[in-house]
């Protein structure tokens, strides 16, 4: 079971701030269902009991589906404090979607502003005694601030399927879908033989390769390519060889050695 609590050490808690901060922490253990479980949570969340002394809410993991796992709901739990411990002592980035660390700026934003002290999220065993805690004060404020504004310059270059060239301020720029991260990069500064070039690939989502100065994020995330030097046009995805079409094509290569020990000799390491 776990015990969520807003504290307030003065006056009274705005309600807004307490649904807030428990909404933030249910949105928490979905993602971390979801990263662990795979698609598909396999928990719910039902309210056990509410409490007045500090607004506190109980809630119970119930099993979404007869195939949940034994113990599986600690899984979630632990590593879900652990992302929480994370934004709290700083220095790191959780595995949690960029959304997630949003919402928990938001909720820690409105500590001592008047408002809550911090937000506790307490792994309680079956006899209600403390088992895992964590509490998110003023500090994972700062931190979480640091992570998302964290950005490094460098030429380089984004491969991904071209999603836009738009107009923003009489400026155009374009947008690819990284490939590796998923997430939408804008690239600003274009020539317009490059906008022409990034339009001719627009209908098909043909995937290219936009160089220029290259911003990424304290996860090493492409956020940017700005000033870009050139623009590269890519096969189509479904042009791309399979690993059936890979396999076979170099018979023998390794001989009677495994791969691992074919990849240690060539390191210099057999």
């Amino acid at each position: 079971m776990l015990k969520l609590v807003l504290h307030a050490d003065t006056g009274d808690v705005d309600l807004e701030d307490y649904l807030e901060a428990v909404s933030a922490a249910l949105r928490t253990l979905k993602a971390v269902d979801r990263r662990v479980g795979g698609a598909s949570r396999r928990l719910g969340w039902k309210l056990q009991r509410l409490e007045s002394s500090e607004p506190t809410t109980l809630v119970l993991p119930v099993p979404a589906t007869t195939t949940t796992p034994v113990d599986y709901e600690s899984v979630v739990i632990s590593r879900t404090i652990a992302a929480l411990e994370m934004l709290e002592a700083g220095g790191q980035f959780p595995d949690l979607p960029d959304k997630i660390v949003r919402d928990w700026y938001d909720v820690t934003s409105r500590f001592e502003n008047g408002g809550p002290s911090g937000f506790s999220v307490d792994d309680l065993n079956h006899e209600g005694l403390h088992h895992h805690r964590v509490r998110l004060t003023r500090r994972a404020y700062r931190h979480i601030d640091e992570l998302l504004k964290t950005s490094y310059e460098s030429i380089g270059s984004v491969t991904g399927e071209i999603i836009t060239v738009s107009k923003e301020a009489g400026r155009t720029f374009v947008t690819i879908r990284d490939e590796v991260f998923g997430n939408a990069v804008k690239c600003t500064d274009l020539g317009v033989e490059l906008v022409t070039k990034a339009s001719e690939g627009l209908p098909d989502n043909r995937r290219a390769t936009v160089a220029g100065i290259l911003a990424t994020d304290s996860r090493s995330r492409p956020t940017a390519v700005k000033h870009v030097r050139s623009i590269e046009i890519l096969s189509r995805r479904s042009e791309l060889p399979t690993s059936a079409d890979v396999a076979g094509r170099f018979p023998d290569l390794t001989g009677d050695l495994s791969t691992e020990d074919f990849l240690r000799r060539q390191r210099g390491h057999g």
